[in-house]
């Protein structure tokens, strides 16, 4: 099996995950004021900071993330 590609069930779970953070960092006009960066009303936006702080959404993120890096046998992961 191509190592890039994922099982039917670990699609569901990213789709899932996915849907997860959307409906949470998905700002509507009708919920709060939003504008653009030159003060026009805009109808909506993702704000992805109160996802990212809510540390039991992002244990799950965490664990997707690594079980996906260990299905390709990749155990470090390097960043800034």
């Amino acid at each position: 099996m191509d190592r890039s590609a994922l099982s039917s069930s670990a699609r569901a779970d990213l789709v899932k995950l996915g849907r997860k953070l959307y409906d949470r960092a998905l700002i509507r006009r009708e919920d709060e004021l939003i504008t653009d960066p030159r003060g026009q009303p805009i109808g909506w936006l993702l704000d992805t900071r109160i996802p990212m702080l809510d540390g039991e959404l992002f244990q799950e993120v965490g664990e997707v993330l690594a079980g996906r890096l260990r299905d390709r046998d990749l155990y470090q992961v390097v960043g800034y």
